[in-house]
């Protein structure tokens, strides 16, 4: 038995020993037995292997890096495969150099299919300051005639011809896009200082002819630059004959500090009208400007009605202290998303016109700007001293998602007992009832019908979203369409305890307070928060729905997850977290309590 035992050959050994022959042939009767040594990485589906691609070709800002990317297809056939056969990696392309392969940006967008197509547009990572002297803040003459485009068609088909003739490097465009082309680029700059460094760039036969872009995105230093870009691709459509969709989504970003927005009132003089009409949908403008035009509050950011008119999605971030943003949100009545990101952290009593009563009056606005099909309102960055008035005249009747952030000074600042007490633990109840979502003595206001209710600041965690203990109390009995809960950085006042209140309510009342309540997401600023009664709240609502009469419509409580993000270093709320006596039973009624 013992001498049978040394004789025998197992499977590994003879695998081991025919290794050499498994890399020369691809014998199907001999593959299934040598299939254990492949790698494990060979033997990913193309569609895993994507994937993986995918996820590790994004930078810290989510975007796709061409950079990374073409190292992927160097490394094995299959990677290549899996690289080129993954439509995601080619969806989104940055241009960071003055002289672009257009020919490979083409190339490299076309490889996505028929996904959305994202151009983004910013030398600031190569030390290029984007910022012509043609058209600097001191140069007026920038376009005498915007209208004047005959006698560039000529000019135009030669840029053509240099483009298309010049060295293009042979091999795979996906190699050859990230190459540098140091040596390609002119040594002359400095000789032609009026030269716009974007129509430099030659991006007109790329928007004109190129495949079709779903957004763009630009970082400029004067909207002068994007004007005559797209006065550009307009002579170019007209020259060459052919049709122009135009940019359903355009971002565009000012250089921080030094940007400057040069359109006028004109509507006939706007960059916008470059667009094919009603083409553009969405607009985002990041409009942190030069210290000195901040100074004035009532500074225009001029864009035509005909243009707001069209939007159903508008993204605004500016550090400016006037009406600019109430002015463009009198066109915007078809607008369905609105994301405002005020940029001014150290002031907390900005945009104090807002609290005028006759503020509609002084600046020519109307005292309600009704925006019917607005969906979603994001609004970051809201002073605090100015919570409840910053955006009381907007009606959202149609309001479905909600979510703010409120600069209530940063955990590093301490703030006094009483002064907590007075009023900052009731500034989120204030947001919102100013937007007319709870009800007021000298307005009765509709059922809201909102669904998800986003409080504090859920991006770098800097400021603490302070509740007092009435401050859920007097939301949740008017939000019973509400099924999504999120609170960042959640900071309780002294002593109070704002789930405990909601209990208390829901006794007092006998009611089931947010009865389509799906799942709640917490954050913490500290150790102190009274976690139990969040665990109590949750059983509080089961047992209120448990108590509803026979033939209800729900087979069940709506409420399924409770996800919270404790910090390692916070004892008491871990110990609270492992140690609660309610966290098992409320998971045996179905609902998930989780850390992440």
């Amino acid at each position: 038995m013992a001498s049978h035992s040394r004789l025998t050959v197992t499977p590994s050994d003879f695998v081991i020993v025919k290794y050499s022959h498994l890399l020369s042939t691809n014998d199907p009767p001999t593959l299934a037995a040598y299939r254990s040594i492949v790698s494990p990485v060979r033997r990913l589906p193309s569609e895993i292997i994507g994937n993986f691609l995918d996820l590790a070709a994004r930078g810290h800002d989510g975007h796709i890096e061409k950079a990374r990317v073409a190292p992927f297809c160097l490394v094995s056939k299959a990677w290549r495969n899996s690289a080129i056969a993954t439509l995601s990696l080619w969806r989104n392309v940055c241009i960071d150099r003055d002289k672009p392969p257009c020919k490979k940006v083409a190339a490299w967008l076309g490889r996505s299919g028929a996904l959305t197509k994202t151009l983004r547009v910013d030398l600031r990572d190569r030390g290029q300051q984007l910022c012509c002297g043609k058209h600097s803040r001191n140069y007026e003459a920038a376009d005498n005639n915007p209208d004047e485009d005959e006698g560039e068609e000529t000019e135009l088909e030669e840029e053509d011809d240099e483009d298309e003739d010049g060295s293009e490097v042979e091999g795979d465009d996906d190699e050859a896009l990230d190459e540098s082309e140091d040596d390609s680029e002119d040594e002359d700059d400095e000789d032609t200082p009026r030269e716009c460094i974007v129509a430099k760039m030659q991006l007109a036969k790329l928007l004109a002819e190129g495949p079709q872009l779903d957004m763009l995105v630009m970082t400029v230093s004067s909207t002068w630059c994007l004007r005559e870009l797209l006065r550009s691709v307009r002579a170019r459509v007209r020259s060459k004959g052919i049709s122009w969709p135009g940019i359903p989504s355009l971002a565009l970003r000012m250089v921080a500090n030094g940007g400057y927005w040069a359109e006028t009132q004109d509507p006939s003089a706007s960059l916008f009208k470059y667009l094919p009409p009603g083409s553009l949908s969405s607009l985002s403008l990041d409009l942190i400007l030069a210290d000195a035009l901040r100074l004035h509050n009532f500074y225009r950011i001029n864009i035509p009605s005909s243009t707001l008119n069209s939007l159903t999605s508008l993204k605004i971030k500016t550090d400016l202290d006037g009406p600019q943003i109430a002015r463009l949100l009198v066109h915007c009545v078809r607008l369905e998303q609105l994301y405002l990101e005020y940029a001014c952290p150290s002031k907390f009593g900005a945009y104090g016109w807002t609290a005028a009563p006759d503020f509609h009056t002084v600046l020519n606005l109307p005292a309600r700007i009704h925006l019917p099909k607005l969906r979603t309102l994001q609004v970051d960055g809201i002073p605090e001293m100015t919570v409840g008035t910053i955006l009381h005249f907007i009606r959202a009747p149609a309001l479905v998602n909600l979510g703010f952030q409120i600069n209530m000074r940063p955990q590093w600042i301490t703030v006094p007992p009483s002064e907590e007490e007075s009023h900052v633990g009731r500034l989120p109840e204030l947001f919102i009832q100013s937007l007319g979502l709870l009800p007021q003595e000298a307005e009765i206001t509709s059922i809201s019908n909102l669904h998800s209710l986003t409080m504090g600041d859920g991006k770098w965690y800097d400021y603490r979203l302070y509740l007092s203990g009435s401050t859920l109390a007097s939301i949740a009995p008017h939000f019973n369409s509400l099924r999504h809960l999120i609170l960042y950085e959640v900071k309780c006042m002294d002593g109070e305890d704002p789930f405990q209140a909601l209990c208390h309510h829901m006794e007092q009342h006998q009611t089931h307070l947010l009865p389509n309540l799906e799942d709640m997401k917490l954050t913490f600023s500290d150790d102190s928060f009274p976690l139990e009664s969040l665990f109590l709240f949750v059983k509080s609502r089961h047992d209120h729905w448990a108590r509803r009469p026979v033939g209800h419509n729900q087979p069940r409580d709506s409420l399924h997850t409770v996800a919270l993000r404790i910090s390692e270093n916070w004892v008491n709320l871990a110990n609270t977290y492992n140690a609660s006596p309610t966290i098992g039973h409320i998971r045996n009624l179905g609902v998930s309590v989780e850390r992440y």
